[in-house]
């Protein structure tokens, strides 16, 4: 897995560390419960952009509800909504939360969806 950081300014100092975790079986996972738990820490963050992050997790859901639900289709509105998420206030005191949840979507998802483990300082 690579992972970079771009990081701009005189004198600054980054540390980044990433917690190895083991993936749960994706049979095991239940999509549901996790798109439930991403629209409750939604609520949590102070963010212009809430409502993309509901509709993101409304994208979710819609599609897990077809008969065959497009993985692909999850893991991008699951992008997106860390990509909006990483973005509010108090994101670095909900990353903790968003572990569960995001270890369990990208459990479900797949291989292609592994890097999303990044955003909440995860890795396999």
């Amino acid at each position: 897995m690579k992972s970079s950081i771009v990081q701009t300014g005189d004198q600054n100092r980054a540390t980044l560390r990433l917690e190895r975790i083991t993936l749960p079986p994706a049979d095991s996972v239940d999509m549901t419960q996790v798109l439930t738990q991403l629209r409750s820490i939604t609520q949590t963050l102070d963010s212009s952009d809430k409502l993309k992050m509901e509709n993101a997790v409304g994208d979710m859901h819609a599609e897990l509800q077809k008969h065959s639900p497009d993985k692909n289709d999850i893991g991008s509105s699951l992008e997106r909504f860390l990509k909006f998420a990483k973005k509010a206030a108090g994101y670095a005191s909900t990353v903790e939360s968003l572990k569960t949840p995001v270890t369990g979507a990208v459990a479900w998802l797949g291989s292609n969806w592994h890097s999303l483990l990044n955003s909440v300082g995860l890795s396999i």
